[in-house]
């Protein structure tokens, strides 16, 4: 199977309609992409904050437990979602709402930075958990005082660089978390000319373009439409 990483940038994604062309950039949206990783960090940004939450929270691994750092990742993950289903029994399906992010230390070692939507949950409780399911009581939950706070601990923790040796999901969401989101109604799409992958890079089509009588404008750093050209139209 192909590198996706060979083909950021190299490939693109053009559709034709009846009077346009439109070609845009096809990306290998990869954390490890030196071109795509500001783009997932914005938008992971735009999604913490979507959720506005109203704690912080942090869960750690005991370094003298498992396998190694993955085994006691898949065991800290394991334990989250076990402390999720203990909460929502307590306060409500809807009341316990989360995005949690997977930081590796400088000594290798898991944690779990979550911002988390909720009522107000005891340390004691939570360390108590940790300590039963994993034997990491070392528990931080705090609230948020304002939005820019959680700015800062995104900036600061969220989208820092993660190490490929945990082979984990960046980030993880609970279904109702972004208060953000607007639910449309559902009406039946209008049928639309699928995008296709041109193994050509962006500029390479464009050209192409411009010798076939269009005229291309760019409607953003990535995407171009292209419009043909009847000289002959009276």
């Amino acid at each position: 199977m192909e590198d996706e990483m060979t083909i950021c940038r190299e490939w693109s994604l053009v559709k034709h309609e009846e009077n346009e062309v439109h070609g845009k950039l096809l990306l290998c949206r990869s954390w490890g992409c030196e071109y795509c990783r500001p783009i997932r960090r914005s938008q992971l940004l735009a999604r913490c904050a979507a959720g506005e939450p109203t704690r912080l929270l942090t869960l750690t691994v005991n370094p003298a437990t498992g396998l190694d750092p993955t085994d006691r990742l898949l065991s800290l993950t394991n334990a989250w979602r076990v402390i999720v289903k203990r909460l929502r029994r307590l306060h409500g399906q809807e009341a316990i709402q989360y995005l949690a992010v997977v930081e590796q230390t400088q000594k290798g070692e898991p944690h779990l930075h979550i911002l988390l939507r909720s009522p107000y949950i005891a340390q004691k409780l939570l360390s108590s958990w940790m300590g039963e399911l994993v034997g990491a009581p070392i528990v931080d939950i705090r609230r948020i005082k304002s939005q820019k706070e959680v700015i800062r601990y995104v900036a600061k923790y969220v989208t820092k660089e993660v190490s490929n040796e945990l082979r984990q999901k960046r980030f993880t969401v609970s279904k109702h978390y972004e208060l953000a989101e607007v639910v449309e109604a559902a009406i039946p799409p209008t049928p639309k000319p699928a995008w296709h992958v041109d193994r050509r890079p962006l500029i390479e089509i464009l050209w192409e373009w411009t010798y076939q009588g269009y005229a291309c404008r760019s409607n953003g750093p990535d995407r171009f439409i292209g419009f043909k050209v009847d000289w002959y139209s009276p």
